[in-house]
């Protein structure tokens, strides 16, 4: 590009989007260098298979790109990467849909490019993932906002303060004070007056300025150097009030005091640590919990735990795991409360979870999915199983954890089966293929053990496991039964007047999304009879026996963490507008589902609220989970 006025162009242009606005300000200057401007006419064709490798690689400065069997590509949009970086032609044709303009480049220059700048070629490597580090790190800053403010809303500095507080009486020196704060291990004393008031405070910070410096004696009385000016506040000053008082005059300790007396202390990392408190707690009072209110005071602490996980920036991966696994912990405890109320023996029958319990993958709107395996011979427990799965049921529904629609849960008589019924029910829906039996098969795949013999569950997994993976036929069924529902064919993220008619203000992210991946995931692990559940760990195993390669199983992973990602975005905004700020256990807020998420659907998203980021990823994801589904047509045609 020789023009001064166009390489300036390009450069500004390409700012506005990612990989670009990362990149070094010489590397953009090195690639804008390397563009020229192309135009195509309604209908021309950019490149396809039949092309041999792309001579070209294309960002789109205005119009649409359409490319078969796949989204609509828009402004700031780059292809074809795949095919470039591996020197083979493109699986897709790309037409012009209008008039198109693109800046192009050369495949050398593009291997230039990707050889100087470390940003572009982390995008051309794993472009799914970069996008949505890219995307993490701008809500993380919005969501720790968001849960700061909340989290310190409503606590009183009476749940924060540590008391007693270590104070020094006013007559005495500095070498008792400086004693003391040696002996008790603190950075801090207050000094008070005869009637017990705080007078002042000498921190370690006060030291080197008003001691050390001008070499004072440690026989100089206390009151010479301590703060005299300084914020008391009563205990039932909420502590996001107390921060911003503490921020505004440079402030990082504040008595609490009720009456003229002292009460306690609060410090700035106090309050910065209630954001951190959670998951030991959490544990500690399920251990201890063993009344309904106790099991609902920790659900609604998990719950309220999992909007800061979000608010971190954690991947949706390990908070969705994390959350299970506490849950798990939970049920475990309200399971074994129940058997040892109804004198239950804890042996000889196993917990299962099902569904996304199964899979590891709960959020915060999802209801119970659950069953009960009796070991061979001891049919004669079931109607003491039933009895005590009915109270888990109802415990785990007060808790917030809602019945199954589908009454899919242990206290149902066909769900709490003997390993050799259990077996044959399997075998029947494996053979009946009927609409039901599919709906049922797709939840009850993805069981495991959750309390009492695992092993009755493994054995019991290996045998269904080779069941299906031996029905061509039943897996044909469960194949048509994933490509009923798919993410919309042209949604263009609402970044293009699109020409294909309007696009949906509402999408449901698990109907549209997720279920895309966790479906086709289980057919495909099915049909080569491994034994993982998560929907994660079953696109590993793929990979890792080499079913599929392993690339693509990346970037679904990827594009089905980041669905999941703004499914608890969703949720947990949902929750921030409900109305309850009482605080419980571990001074969270006391949520509870609002009626927009109970009565409603809490997995639609509302295109208008997405940023132009988040809607080009989401786009992104959802031509993964197309590519996807074409994988899953081609091997069940």
């Amino acid at each position: 590009m020789s023009s001064p006025s166009l390489r300036a162009a390009a450069r500004a242009f390409l700012q506005r989007f990612p990989p670009f606005a990362q990149m070094e300000g010489p590397h953009l200057d090195a690639f804008a260098a390397m563009l020229k401007l192309a135009y195509f006419p309604h209908g021309e064709r950019l490149c396809g298979p039949d092309d041999g490798v792309p001579q070209a690689l294309y960002i789109i400065k205005s119009g649409l790109v359409e490319g078969r069997r796949q989204m609509q590509l828009t402004p700031g949009e780059v292809f074809p990467v795949g095919a470039l970086s591996a020197r083979r032609p493109v699986v897709n044709t790309y037409s012009a849909v209008g008039d198109v303009f693109c800046w192009s480049m050369r495949p050398e220059d593009f291997d230039q490019m990707r050889a100087l700048s470390p940003v572009f070629a982390d995008f051309c490597t794993r472009r799914m993932a970069a996008l949505i580090d890219l995307a993490r790190e701008a809500y993380q800053a919005e969501f720790a906002r968001l849960n700061a403010q909340r989290t310190l809303a409503g606590v009183p500095l009476s749940q924060v303060m540590r008391s007693p507080v270590v104070t020094v009486p006013l007559h005495q020196s500095l070498a008792d004070a400086l004693g003391l704060m040696h002996e008790r291990h603190v950075g801090s004393v207050v000094i008070v007056d005869e009637a017990g008031a705080p007078a002042g405070i000498l921190t370690e910070k006060d030291l080197l300025a008003r001691v050390l410096l001008p070499r004072l004696p440690l026989e100089t009385p206390i009151s010479q150097v301590m703060t005299r000016s300084m914020l008391c506040l009563p205990p039932e000053t909420p502590a996001g009030q107390a921060l911003l008082q503490m921020a505004a005059l440079s402030q990082r300790h504040i008595p609490i005091v009720a009456q003229g007396r002292l009460l306690g202390l609060v410090t700035e990392r106090d309050l910065f640590s209630l954001q951190g408190r959670g998951v030991s707690a959490i544990n500690q009072a399920i251990q201890r919990a063993g009344r309904l209110e106790e099991f609902q005071a920790v659900a609604r602490d998990i719950q309220a735990w999992s909007r800061v996980l979000v608010g971190q920036g954690l991947a949706a991966g390990l908070i969705t795991g994390l959350v299970s696994r506490l849950n798990d912990r939970l049920t475990q405890r309200i399971i074994l409360h129940s058997a040892q109320a109804q004198g239950v023996a804890l042996d000889h029958w196993c917990w299962l979870a099902l569904g996304s319990e199964g899979r590891e993958e709960q959020t915060i709107a999802t209801d119970q999915d659950n069953a009960l395996l009796i070991e061979d011979g001891f049919e004669a427990l079931k109607p003491r199983l039933l009895e005590m799965a009915a109270q888990v049921n109802e415990t785990l529904a007060a808790c917030g954890y809602p019945l199954c629609k589908g009454q899919m849960m242990a206290r149902e008589p066909e769900l709490c089966l003997s390993r050799q019924q259990w077996r044959e029910r399997f075998r029947r829906w494996i053979d009946s293929g009927s609409p039901q039996a599919l709906l049922l098969a797709k939840t009850c795949f993805d069981f495991r053990p959750l309390f009492g013999r695992a092993d009755l569950c493994e054995t019991l997994r290996q045998e269904v496991v080779a069941q299906a993976a031996g029905q061509p036929r039943f897996l044909k069924q469960m194949s048509d039964s994933a490509l009923m529902f798919s993410p919309p064919a042209t949604w263009t993220g609402g970044l293009f007047n699109s020409l294909l008619g309007p696009e949906p203000e509402r999408i449901d992210l698990k109907l549209k999304g997720t279920a895309c991946f966790v479906d086709a995931a289980r057919v495909l692990a099915l049909a080569h009879g491994l034994l993982q559940t998560g929907t994660v760990a079953r696109f590993e195993a793929l990979a890792q026996g080499g079913h599929a390669d392993a690339a693509d199983c990346r970037n679904w992973i990827d594009a089905f963490l980041f669905i999941q990602q703004q499914r608890l975005r969703v949720q947990h905004r949902a929750l921030a507008q409900a109305e309850p700020e009482s605080r419980v256990g571990l001074a969270w807020p006391a949520l509870s589902l609002p009626a927009q998420m109970s009565e409603g659907n809490p997995n639609e998203i509302q295109v208008s609220e997405l940023s132009d980021l988040e809607r080009r990823i989401l786009k992104e994801a959802f031509r993964q989970a197309r590519k996807l589904q074409q994988r899953l047509a081609l091997d069940y045609p």
